[in-house]
């Protein structure tokens, strides 16, 4: 493989506390490959985002390099005795039998109380304190806010007691007992690489940093997407000695660099810029009727839906990206029959426990302003009754992107990812809006430079997409 003098660069260095910067398409992956493939004697922690990115590098990277997600670590070390309790998420139930035996409380304290650990448990923090609380309370609660994280100390104690087998454990808190242990890490490896290093868990970026392992942290600031699941910029919040770049990218052509160097100069304040050297990659505003197989990229759930019912309907095959019981169709079901108050046909026994009927789920959505659950109202009050022979099509007719006419995602799904003909959605919102706080505004300018990157061939936008993303007319073809 022929490698940039940029990749040379990051391959050669001998730096112990590198940071590379890598802009999307740049050969992220392929230039920490040949890094570890020059130290053969070096035992490497390769710490990624997810378990399909494990997998892959499993498959890739040479055999003195592991690959782990931080939990997948962390589970090595504590999570595996905690196995006999388990679970994805903390149930009402689990809550009541640590902090409300008698059944007083009701579901919003048992949520706020939740919210407070979860607070904690996604924070570097040594306690829970009343900052975690205040993070989560809404205005009226926050008075309250000692007690709530007395709770949810109470709860914490009951979950991290291994023979307590009524309060269940979850994911993220043997990451963070993990991370309060402080176990050095050398005597099982001798370097960490960081990946995806813009969108850590907190907790993980205080693993790393506790660890006095040579380190490079790899990623691009710019894709950092997952601020809602309060994830930090490793990039910019971990310490490092030197930093480098990778600005090149073969992926796309001109057109499409600079679609997205004016995002990123524009909305960003980014000085570097990316270098487009793929095919020239044709950037037009008319979806075409016969364009063949193509992906359609979506910023919520809701209109992904919604384009995977229409063309369900137009006997057209779809496929999901991530595959379809990666998204919450069973969610849209069950709430719709809470809806018709057909409790019978709820799979989700939580979702009763938890609410006796839907107006106690719409009022609990905007209480909380819970977007999750505003994301399925919207659903199910547009399709009602269509739901169900909706959902069941869209799970029936679910195919592979080989044998696909068109494929759905969301942004979020779609990085790390690329298409040749992308068709970007119109529910990107306009972040010029001063309605919006500076951060919000920042997501929304970084979710659109993840989708647009994604296209090869062709990209395909809207005219009100045009002044959104300050792109150029589209007879002007500007070589960055």
């Amino acid at each position: 493989m022929q490698y940039t003098e940029e990749q040379m660069e990051v391959i050669q260095s001998r730096s112990p506390r590198l940071k590379v910067r890598a802009f999307a398409g740049s050969g992220k992956t392929s230039t920490a490959e040949a890094y570890t493939v020059a130290r053969p004697n070096t035992r490497f922690l390769y710490i990624v985002f997810n378990k399909s990115a494990q997998l892959e590098a499993k498959a890739r990277f040479p055999r003195n390099v592991t690959p782990k997600t931080s939990h997948g670590l962390a589970y090595q070390f504590v999570g595996r005795y905690y196995q006999h309790k388990l679970r994805n998420d903390l149930r009402a139930a689990d809550i009541r039998a640590a902090i409300d035996t008698t059944g007083a409380m009701t579901y919003l304290t048992l949520r706020w109380v939740a919210d407070t650990l979860k607070a904690y448990l996604s924070s570097s923090s040594q306690t829970i304190d009343v900052s975690h609380a205040l993070e989560v309370l809404p205005k009226t609660q926050q008075a309250y806010a000692h007690r709530y994280a007395g709770l949810a100390r109470d709860l914490w104690k009951a979950m991290c007691n291994r023979n307590n087998r009524t309060v269940s454990m979850i994911h993220d808190g043997y990451l963070k007992i993990f991370q309060l242990k402080r176990i050095d890490l050398a005597a099982w490896y001798d370097h960490i690489i960081m990946d995806e290093a813009q969108d850590l868990n907190p907790v993980t970026a205080q693993i790393v940093q506790d660890q006095r392992l040579p380190l490079m942290i790899i990623g691009d600031e710019h894709q950092s997407i997952y601020r809602f699941r309060k994830a930090v910029n490793g990039l910019a919040s971990i310490p490092t000695t030197d930093s480098l770049s990778l600005t090149a990218s073969f992926r796309f052509g001109p057109q499409i660099a600079t679609l997205a160097n004016s995002i990123l100069m524009h909305y960003k304040g980014e000085q570097e810029c990316l270098w487009g050297y793929g095919e020239d990659t044709a950037i037009e505003y008319v979806e075409a009727a016969n364009m063949g197989r193509h992906t359609k990229i979506h910023r919520t759930f809701a209109e992904t839906f919604n384009t995977a019912f229409l063309n369900n309907q137009s006997g057209r095959r779809v496929a999901w990206v991530g595959g379809v019981q990666a998204y919450p169709l069973n969610n849209v079901t069950d709430l719709y029959a809470l809806m018709i108050n057909r409790e019978d046909q709820v799979r989700d026994r939580r979702l009763l426990a938890d609410f006796p009927d839907y107006e106690s789920y719409r009022d609990a959505a905007e209480q909380t302003e819970d977007p999750e659950m505003m994301r399925l109202i919207k659903i199910v009050e547009a399709y009602r009754s269509a739901i169900p022979d909706a959902v069941a099509t869209m799970k029936r007719e679910a195919c592979e992107e080989r044998d696909s006419n068109i494929v759905v995602t969301t942004a979020h799904r779609s990085k790390g990812m690329e298409w040749d003909q992308v068709v970007l959605a119109d529910d990107f919102p306009d972040w010029h809006s001063q309605d919006q706080s500076w951060e919000e505004r920042e997501d929304e300018a970084n979710l659109a430079y993840v989708a647009v990157t994604r296209a090869q061939k062709r990209l395909i936008l809207d005219k009100e997409q045009e002044r959104l993303l300050m792109l150029p007319p589209p007879a002007l073809k500007v070589a960055v």
